[in-house]
């Protein structure tokens, strides 16, 4: 049976170098504005897309399709084998 003791490196995650360790949270000061607009850019078009699909825009539906196939794809495949 394997314990984990107090000490450095211990505790919930343990020291295994198999067992990822949780990343650190970023403060506010240390994120990249950029890529924080950039994100919320993103989230805005997305979110635009599919307000514009929801009210039959078919190039809207279009993008969001193109956008999303390949990931929906592998995550269908995934769950199906």
């Amino acid at each position: 049976m394997h314990r984990v003791t107090a000490g450095k490196g211990s505790g919930l995650w343990g020291t295994h170098p198999l067992v990822k360790q949780p990343e650190p949270v970023a403060d506010a000061e240390s994120v990249d504005p950029v890529s924080s607009a950039s994100e919320s850019l993103a989230i805005d078009i997305a979110a635009t897309l599919v307000e514009r699909a929801k009210v039959g825009d078919m190039q809207a539906w279009a993008r969001l399709y193109q956008d999303h196939f390949d990931g929906l794809y592998r995550h269908l495949r995934y769950l199906t084998g």
